[in-house]
C-alpha cells in the first residue's frame, strides 16, 4: 500500500508536525507499506528530514505567495500536491496531511487523488474532508471537539493514546528505573527550532543555581538558529551538557530526573516515561493541552514563552529540586496517560488488512489440536497439560454448535497464524489468543487482536466490553493486549490447596 503524508517544517513553524509525522510513518513502513513525504522547501533544511531517515521524499514549491505562514494559497499547495502525486504514478491509499493552513476546502480539491483521506490536527478551528481524523491532544471535552467539523463517516482517533511518539519510547518504557524523585539530572529542550530562544533563558536560570552534584543535558535541533551560542555558553558551565540533532531521545529522557520542555509531541515523549516536567508553551496550539495537563497535576505549567522569565525558570527549579515527593508525584500521574504505542493504534487503522479472522471450520480441528498442543503454545496456559486427541476433537465439535462461543482463526496471505476465541456472556466476552508455533515475533498477536474486536463489533454488536486473563509470567501476552488496546483493570489472586 502506499501512503503520502503532506506535512511542512521551518524554524517559523517548528519541526513538530513532521516528527510525529515520521514517528507514524516509521511504523507504517515496518508493516509493509510505501510512505512518501511532500514537503514544502525551507531554506533552514528541515524539510528534508524525511530524506535523511530514508524515506521517499517530494519536495514542492513555486506558485503565488499568500502571506499566511506557509507561504502559499491552500488552492496553488493542493495543485502542487496533486503535482507530487502524479510522480508516484499510482493513486495513494492514504494521503495525510498535518497542516494548520489547509483545510476542507484543500481536502476537498485533492480528494479525487487519492483513496482515502486522513487529517492530524490539534486545533479543532476548522472544518475537514476526511475518512480519518487524529488529534493526540487531551483538552476539555476532546469527545465533541469535533462535532460540526468532520462528515458523519468521518472516524475520530483522540487523546494521548494515540500519540505519535518514536518506538524507542516503548522500547524505553519496559526498562524504565522506578523514578524516587532524587535530583541529580537535569534536562532542556524546546523542540527542533526554538525561535524564541527559551533555551537561553533555561540556561540564564541555570547559572543562578547551585549546581553541584547536578548535570544538566541541553538539546537543540539542528536547525536552532541559537545553537552556536547556546553550545558556547554550555562549554563555560561545569557539568552541562551540550546535544544536537539527538537521534535517542528515549535514552536522554530516560536518565532524567527533571525536563524543562515544551508541550506538544515531547511533553507526550516525557509522559510516556513518567518524566517530571516544567513545561513552558512556544506555540499558541499548545496552551490548551498543557493547562489541562497542570490542572490534572500531571505537569507544571510555568506560562508561554513570552511570559516566563529566568528568573520564573530559575525559582521552579528550586522549588522542585528540593521536593523530591513532588517529583515522584509528577512521574506517577503522568506515565500513565501515555504508553508510547499510539502510531501502532494508528498503524493498523491505516493498514489493518495483514490479517484477516474468519470463522473456524470442522476442516481446522486437526491443524487447531496439533497448535493447540505445541509446548510454545501451552505453557502459558492456565491448564499447560497436554490435551489428547480424542478429548480435543470433542471440545472441537462442542465449540462450533456453541451459541456462547465464537472460535477464529486468524490468516495472513501466507497462511494461518493464530486462534482466538470468545467467550460471550450478557455485554461481555472473555477473549483468548496464541499464535501458531513459528509465528511468534511478527506483531500478528496485536492485529489478531484488532481483527477480532472488528469482527466481533459487527456480528455480536451487544457486546460493550472484553476481558483478557494472563498468566502471571506471560509478559509477551501482557504486551500485545496491551498493544491492542487493552488496559489492566483487576488481579487475580489465586491459592492451591493442593498442599
Amino acid at each position: 500500500m502506499i501512503i503520502m503524508i503532506r506535512t511542512d517544517a521551518s524554524i517559523e513553524i517548528g519541526s513538530g508536525h513532521l516528527s510525529r509525522c515520521l514517528n507514524l510513518a516509521a511504523t507504517l513502513r515496518n508493516r509493509g507499506g510505501r510512505v512518501i513525504f511532500a514537503c514544502r522547501e525551507s531554506p533552514d533544511g528541515l524539510f528534508k528530514l524525511p530524506h535523511i531517515r530514508n524515506f521517499e521524499l517530494i519536495a514542492i514549491g513555486g506558485g503565488e505567495r499568500s502571506g499566511k505562514s506557509s507561504g502559499w494559497t491552500w488552492r496553488v499547495d493542493a495543485d502542487h500536491t496533486k503535482a507530487a502525486i502524479a510522480q508516484i504514478g499510482q493513486v495513494p491509499d492514504w494521503l495525510i496531511v498535518d497542516h494548520y493552513d489547509l483545510d476542507a476546502r484543500w481536502e476537498d480539491d485533492v480528494r479525487s487523488s487519492t483513496t482515502r483521506l486522513m487529517v492530524i490536527d490539534d486545533l479543532a478551528n476548522r472544518a475537514h474532508s476526511c475518512d480519518l481524523l487524529l488529534d493526540q491532544n487531551w483538552v476539555d471535552e476532546m469527545e465533541v471537539r469535533y462535532d460540526g467539523l468532520t462528515p458523519a463517516h468521518c472516524e475520530q482517533l483522540l487523546g494521548p493514546r494515540f500519540a505519535l511518539i518514536d518506538k524507542k519510547f516503548a522500547a524505553a518504557r519496559e526498562t524504565l528505573r522506578s523514578r524516587d524523585g532524587d535530583m541529580t539530572r537535569l534536562m532542556v529542550f524546546f523542540g527542533g527550532g526554538d525561535p524564541g530562544n527559551v533555551t537561553g533563558k533555561a540556561i540564564d536560570a541555570i547559572v543562578g543555581l547551585d549546581t553541584r552534584g547536578l548535570e544538566v543535558d541541553v538539546v537543540v535541533g539542528g536547525a536552532n538558529p541559537h545553537a552556536e551560542s547556546i553550545r558556547s555558553r554550555c562549554a563555560e558551565l561545569p557539568g552541562v551538557h551540550f546535544h544536537q540533532q539527538v537521534d535517542d531521545m528515549a535514552a536522554l529522557y530516560a536518565n532524567a530526573d527533571l525536563a524543562l520542555g515544551a508541550g506538544g509531541v515531547s511533553m507526550w515523549e516525557r509522559c510516556c516515561l513518567g518524566l517530571p516536567s516544567l513545561v513552558i508553551t512556544i506555540a499558541t496550539n499548545q496552551c490548551a493541552s498543557v493547562t489541562k495537563m497542570a490542572n490534572a497535576g500531571n505537569v507544571i505549567y510555568l506560562g508561554t514563552e513570552s511570559e516566563v522569565t529566568a528568573t520564573t525558570i530559575g525559582s521552579a527549579l528550586r522549588v522542585y529540586m528540593s521536593n523530591p515527593w513532588l517529583l515522584r508525584s509528577l512521574a506517577e500521574s503522568s506515565i500513565g496517560l501515555v504508553d508510547g504505542r499510539g502510531s501502532e493504534r494508528v498503524a493498523r487503522k491505516l493498514l489493518p488488512n495483514r490479517i484477516r479472522v474468519r470463522r473456524a471450520a470442522p476442516a481446522d480441528r486437526d491443524a487447531v489440536f496439533g497448535w493447540r498442543n505445541a509446548e510454545s503454545t501451552r505453557r502459558y496456559f492456565f491448564s499447560p497439560e497436554p490435551v489428547p486427541q480424542a478429548i480435543h476433537n470433542k471440545w472441537f465439535k462442542e465449540t462450533l454448535d456453541r451459541k456462547d462461543r465464537v472460535l477464529l482463526i486468524a490468516e495472513s496471505e501466507a497462511g494461518p497464524v493464530g486462534v482466538l476465541r470468545y467467550d460471550l456472556n450478557g455485554d461481555e466476552a472473555d477473549v483468548s489468543i496464541y499464535l501458531v508455533p513459528g509465528e511468534y515475533g511478527r506483531g500478528y498477536g496485536a492485529d489478531t487482536l484488532e481483527q477480532g474486536h472488528i469482527w466481533l463489533k459487527a456480528e455480536h454488536p451487544e457486546i460493550r466490553r472484553v476481558l483478557a486473563r494472563i498468566v502471571t509470567d506471560n509478559i509477551a501476552s501482557m504486551k500485545t493486549f496491551e498493544k491492542a488496546g487493552f488496559h489492566e483493570a483487576a488481579y487475580i489472586f489465586e491459592r492451591s490447596l493442593l498442599n
